[in-house]
Formats: structure tokens, sequence, C-alpha cells
């Protein structure tokens, strides 16, 4: 039977949550910011947006509240991006002791390649719209 999370000494708890806590954190610090990004060098040497082009702009204009520049520029990123706040919610929660499970149960392996081909789906549905809209 798993231990409540309150029951798990501190130490513990920031190994397990608290580096995921503070990556994240730093990362939506970074989009608030407007740090600079990464360059993109699929797109430095064709020309064309990669299929995760628009990522940080999407970001940046999430950490600020924009979401209709957000979604104009990624919708992919901010499935993203929300999903990212709901994973640094939970280990935030996790390390403040709350009672939940240490430990996300594993997909069913029926449901692997499925979810895999689904993934592939949705970014090549978002490089093509980004195409599409001319976001170059």
């Amino acid at each position: 039977m798993p231990q409540a999370s309150a029951a798990i000494p501190f130490s513990q708890r920031w190994r397990r949550h608290g580096w995921w806590c503070l990556g994240l954190g730093v990362v939506w610090l970074a989009a608030w910011l407007r740090l600079p990004g990464p360059v993109c060098l699929f797109r430095k040497l064709t020309g064309w947006p990669c299929p995760l082009c628009g990522g940080t702009r999407a970001f940046r204009a999430l950490a600020h509240g924009d979401w209709t520049v957000a979604l104009w520029t990624s919708p992919l990123a901010v499935l993203l991006g929300l999903a990212l706040g709901v994973w640094w919610l939970y280990h935030l929660a996790s390390l403040m002791g709350v009672g939940l499970p240490s430990r996300w149960p594993a997909v069913p392996r029926p449901w692997r390649q499925p979810l895999l081909w689904l993934l592939l789906a949705a970014v090549l549905a978002n490089w093509a719209y980004r195409l599409a809209t001319g976001q170059r």
C-alpha cells in the first residue's frame, strides 16, 4: 500500500517533486520574462517552420494571459502549456505533503501505440495549421 505524502519525509518529497517544481517554475518564469528562446535549426537551414515552431512564442503569450495570440501561434503548444501547468501543480501539491498518488499509473500496453499515433497526428496537424496560415 502506498504511503501518504505527508508521512514521507520532506527530503524524500524534495527529491521526487521539488526538482520538477523548480524546473517547471523556471520555464514559466523565463516565458513570463520573455527571455530569448532557442533558435530553430530546422527553420534556419530550410526557411520553413518545424512542426513545433511557435511553441516559445505561444508559451510567452500564455504566461502573459494572451490566449488569442497563443492559440493563433501554436494550438498544440497551448495544450502542452496547460499540461505542464497541471504537472507543476501536481508536483507542488505533492511537495507540500498533500495526499496525492506518488506515481502515475502506467499506460496500458494496448493503448501505447494508438496514443503515439495520436500524438504524431497532433504534431503534424499543428504543423499543417502553421503552414496553412502562413506563419513562418
